[in-house]
C-alpha cells in the first residue's frame, strides 16, 4: 500500500512542470487520442498503465482492472483496501445490484465505492489517516499534483500543487457533468450517478443515492423528486403496498373498502363504488336483490306496484302490470268489465254508440244492443218498422198488394192498407167507418163515402150475402141510420136522404108512402148528426134537434107542433151528440145528459118515473161524453165509467147506475147493451139468437166479453144480430143470419163475430 502511494506520488511530481509524453512509464492512468494522461476511471476513458483510453460499453463500470460489469458478484471478495476489486467486500448477495453505473448497494443505500470515502473499493471499508477513496482504493492526497494526478472529485490548485476538493475544469468531471462553481454538476433534470449524468426521474437511478426503483406486479415502477415509487396499471389502484384491480369487491375504491354482499346476489366494485351483481331472476334495490317479479320493488326504480280495483298487481320482470280478476281484463293500468264498451277486449278498443241503442261487449269483440222497436242490422240499429230491413235476417220487405204499402210487423214482411183501405185476406178492400142494423139488413158506411148492405132486400135494395153497394148512395155519405125497415145517410151537403117504409114518416114526406129510392127529406139542410128509433128520426142543426115522422111515442105532441114536417123539441140547443131510442130521445148537452119521453121505467134518469115533453137532465150526470137510448133503458160513458138507468133485463133504476168502472170508449143500448172497451168489446141482456157474441145463448145480467175480443171502435144493436167495426176498419157480425145478415157469404148464424166479407 505505501508503496503504490509513493509511486503515485512520484508519477505527480514528474509531470508538475511540464506534460511529459504519455506513457507507461509518465501515466499511471491511460492515455487519450491527444497523447494526454486521464485518470483511466471514466466509463469514456477507462484504462491503466499508461495504456489507450478504452470507452466501456454500456452497462460496465471503469475500474483499476477496466471495463468491468456491473453485478456485484457473489463470493468472499477481497479484504484488502487497495486492490480496487468491485465485486467482494462484506458478503455480495446473490442477485444483481439495485444500484446503476459504478454504484454499489451498501445496506439500503448505493454508494460509488471508486470515490466514497467510508466505503472505498467495497462497503464498510473507510479511509482513515488523511487518506481519500482514489479510484476505489484509500490514498494520501499529493504534495505535488497536476491536473491528471488528483482523484475524482478533487483538482489540483496551481498555486499550491495540492489536490483540493471541487474541479477547476469540465475536463475534471465525469459522464457528462460540467464544472460550475468548483462542483462537477449534471445539466437540469439530471444528476450524476458514479461516471454518468442520468435523468432525475429514471427509475434505473432514482435520486442521489441513484437508487434502482423496485417494481410489483400490475404497477410499473416511478422515481418523482428523487423518490421512488409505483403506478398502478389501468384498471388497478394502490390499497397499502399492492396494487389491487379497480373491479375487487375486497378493496374497493380509494378508500380500498370491502364491499358487503347480499342474498341471490354477489358483491362487486364498480367504478370506485360498491354495488351488488345480482343472480339471474333477481335486481338490486336498496343494497337487496329483490325478486323480478316481486310487485313490493318492481323494476330500475323498486317502485311498488299500484293495484287496481278488479284485479291485483304484477311485475312481470322489471314492469308493473296487473292481473285482472275473473270477467275482467287489463287496459292500461286499470282492469275494465270484459262487457265494458268503452275498453272491448285484449286491445281495450271503446265501441262506437249507434243511434237508437247502446254499445255493447261480449268479452272479446263489439256489439250493439238496439232500443225497444229497434234491431240490429250490422252495426246500426233500425226500425223494426223499417221495410229496408225488416227482422233479424234485415231484409227489403217486397211490394204489397193494390193499395197497400209494404210494412214490417213483428220482424217479418208484411203491409198496411192505404187510408180508405183495411185489410181483407192477402189484400187491401174498402175500409168501415159506420155500421148500422135493422131489421134482418145491415148496412156499412165505407171510407169512400158510400153505402154497402147485406141481408134482406127491401125497398130498392137487393139481398144479397154479402156487402153489395146500396143504390143512389154510392158516394157522399158521411153518417148513417138505421131501424126496422127505414135507412137514413147524411150527405156530404149537410142534407138527408132516406129510404124506406116510412109508415110513420120516419123516411121523410107523407107518412105511409114508400121510399124505395133515397129520397131528400125535406125541409131540412145544414145537418150534422142523425139518429133512428122506432118511429122517429132526428138530426143535429146547430146544436139543435130536428126530428121528422110520429113524435107521439116521444111526448112530443103539444110541445112542439111540427113546422112544414119537422119538429123542433123546445130545450134542446147546445147539443153535442144525439141518440134516439124506443121511447125517448136524449143528447149530451155540456157534459149532462138531457132526454124528453115517457119515464115509466125511470129511462129519463131523473129518480122519478115522471113523463117530460121538454129535456130533463140525468141525475149526477155532469161530463158524459157519450149517450145510447134503447128500448126502455139509456146509458152513458162518463170517465170511461158506463153508468145506465131505466129497464134492465130483471130490474130498473130511475137514476143512473155504473155498471162498469173504466175503459168504456162506445156503448150502444137497445133491449140490450154492448160496449167497446180497452180490453175488448163487452154485452149484457137477453141473448137471443146469441147476440150478445159470448159463445151462448144465455142471458147475460153483467157485462160479458164478445168471444175473441177483438178491438172495436163502435157497436151497433140490431133485433137479432149485432155488429162492431174493428180499428183497421173491418166489419164484424154475430147473432141470426137467416138473410145473410152477417154478411160472411152464407145464412149462418153464428155465436161468435165473423168476419163481413169485402170485395
Amino acid at each position: 500500500m505505501r508503496t503504490l502511494l509513493v509511486l503515485l506520488s512520484l508519477a505527480f511530481v514528474a509531470c508538475s512542470s511540464t506534460t511529459p509524453q504519455c506513457d507507461a512509464s509518465t501515466c499511471p492512468g491511460c492515455c487519450d487520442a491527444s497523447g494526454t494522461c486521464q485518470s483511466g476511471i471514466l466509463p469514456s476513458a477507462c484504462g491503466s498503465g499508461g495504456a489507450q483510453c478504452q470507452p466501456c460499453a454500456f452497462g460496465q463500470q471503469c475500474s483499476l482492472l477496466g471495463c468491468t460489469s456491473q453485478a456485484s458478484g457473489g463470493g468472499a471478495g477481497s479484504t484488502g483496501g487497495g486492490s480496487g476489486v468491485t465485486g467482494g467486500g462484506a458478503g455480495g448477495g446473490s442477485g444483481a445490484s439495485l444500484c446503476a453505473g459504478t454504484l454499489q448497494q451498501c445496506g439500503d443505500d448505493c454508494f460509488d465505492v471508486l470515490t466514497d470515502s467510508s466505503n472505498c473499493g467495497r462497503c464498510g471499508n473507510s479511509c482513515t489517516n488523511g487518506t481519500v477513496c482514489n479510484r476505489g482504493a484509500c490514498q494520501l492526497l499529493p504534495t505535488d499534483c497536476s491536473m491528471s494526478s488528483c482523484p475524482q472529485g478533487y483538482s489540483c490548485d496551481p498555486q499550491s500543487l495540492r489536490c483540493t476538493p471541487g474541479c477547476r475544469a469540465n475536463a475534471e468531471c465525469p459522464g457528462g457533468s460540467t464544472c460550475q462553481s468548483g462542483s462537477c454538476a449534471c445539466p437540469a433534470g439530471q444528476h450524476l450517478c458514479g461516471q454518468r449524468c442520468l435523468s432525475d426521474d429514471a427509475t434505473a437511478s432514482c435520486g442521489s443515492s441513484c437508487e434502482a426503483c423496485p417494481t410489483e406486479a400490475n404497477a410499473t415502477a416511478t422515481c418523482s423528486q428523487g423518490v421512488c415509487g409505483v403506478a398502478c396499471a389501468m384498471g388497478f389502484h394502490r390499497c397499502g403496498d399492492a396494487c389491487v384491480s379497480d373491479t375487487d369487491a375486497a378493496t374497493c375504491g380509494t378508500r380500498c373498502m370491502a364491499c358487503p354482499g347480499a342474498a341471490n346476489g354477489t358483491a362487486v366494485c364498480i367504478n370506485g363504488a360498491c354495488g351488488l351483481q345480482c343472480a339471474a331472476g333477481f335486481h338490486e334495490c336498496n343494497g337487496a336483490c329483490v325478486s323480478n317479479n316481486a310487485t313490493a320493488t318492481c323494476g330500475a326504480s323498486c317502485s311498488p306496484c299500484q293495484a287496481p280495483s278488479n284485479g291485483s298487481a304484477t311485475c312481470d320482470g322489471m314492469s308493473c302490470g296487473v292481473s285482472c280478476n275473473t270477467n275482467f281484463h287489463a287496459c292500461g293500468g286499470a282492469c275494465a268489465s270484459n262487457s265494458a264498451p268503452a275498453t272491448c277486449g285484449t286491445s281495450c278498443t271503446p265501441c262506437a254508440t249507434p243511434a237508437n241503442g247502446s254499445a255493447t261487449c261480449n268479452g272479446t269483440n263489439c256489439g250493439i244492443a238496439c232500443n225497444t222497436g229497434f234491431h240490429a242490422c250490422g252495426s246500426t240499429c233500425v226500425s223494426d218498422t223499417a221495410v229496408a230491413t225488416c227482422g233479424t235476417r234485415c231484409t227489403t220487405c217486397p211490394a204489397g198488394p193494390a193499395n197497400s204499402t209494404p210494412a214490417c210487423t213483428s220482424g217479418s214482411c208484411d203491409f198496411t192498407c192505404n187510408p180508405g183501405y183495411s185489410r181483407c185476406g192477402s189484400s187491401c178492400c174498402y175500409a168501415f167507418t159506420r155500421i148500422a142494423t135493422g131489421s134482418d139488413r145491415t148496412c156499412g158506411l165505407t171510407s169512400f163515402g158510400g153505402v154497402k148492405c147485406w141481408g134482406r132486400g127491401w125497398y130498392g135494395s137487393t139481398a144479397s150475402l154479402v156487402p153489395v153497394d146500396h143504390p143512389g148512395l154510392t158516394t157522399g155519405v158521411i153518417d148513417l141510420a138505421m131501424e126496422g125497415y127505414n135507412l137514413c145517410a147524411l150527405m156530404t151537403n149537410g142534407t138527408v136522404r132516406c129510404t124506406g117504409q116510412n109508415y110513420f114518416g120516419e123516411a121523410g114526406g107523407p107518412q105511409g108512402t114508400a121510399r124505395n129510392t133515397p129520397t131528400l127529406v125535406p125541409n131540412l139542410s145544414n145537418v150534422t148528426a142523425i139518429s133512428m128509433g122506432d118511429r122517429l128520426s132526428c138530426g143535429l142543426v146547430s146544436g139543435h134537434v130536428k126530428c121528422w115522422g110520429n113524435p107521439s111515442e116521444y111526448s112530443m105532441v103539444g110541445s112542439a107542433q111540427p113546422v112544414n114536417g119537422i119538429y123542433s123539441p123546445p130545450g134542446f140547443s147546445g147539443v153535442t151528440q144525439l141518440s134516439v131510442g124506443y121511447s125517448a130521445v136524449c143528447g149530451l148537452v155540456a157534459g149532462e145528459v138531457r132526454c124528453i119521453g115517457p119515464n115509466s121505467y125511470g129511462q129519463l134518469g131523473t129518480g122519478n118515473n115522471m113523463t117530460s115533453s121538454t129535456p130533463v137532465a140525468a141525475l149526477g150526470i155532469t161530463d158524459a161524453t157519450m149517450v145510447s137510448t134503447g128500448a126502455y133503458n139509456t146509458c152513458a160513458i162518463e170517465g170511461g165509467a158506463l153508468k145506465c138507468w131505466g129497464l134492465f133485463t130483471t130490474t130498473s133504476a130511475n137514476t143512473p147506475v155504473t155498471l162498469i168502472n173504466s175503459g168504456v170508449t162506445w156503448v150502444s143500448a137497445r133491449g140490450f147493451a154492448c160496449v167497446a172497451t180497452t180490453s175488448g168489446p163487452m154485452c149484457s141482456g137477453a141473448n137471443h139468437f146469441g147476440r150478445l157474441g159470448d159463445g151462448t145463448t144465455t142471458d147475460q145480467y153483467s157485462f160479458v166479453p164478445v168471444s175473441g175480443s177483438p178491438t172495436v171502435q163502435q157497436i151497433l144493436l140490431g133485433g137479432s144480430s149485432s155488429c162492431a167495426i174493428t180499428t183497421d176498419g173491418r166489419a164484424l157480425c154475430w147473432g141470426d143470419n137467416t138473410y145473410g145478415q152477417l154478411g160472411n157469404g152464407t145464412t149462418t148464424s153464428s155465436l161468435v163475430p165473423v168476419e163481413v166479407l169485402r170485395q
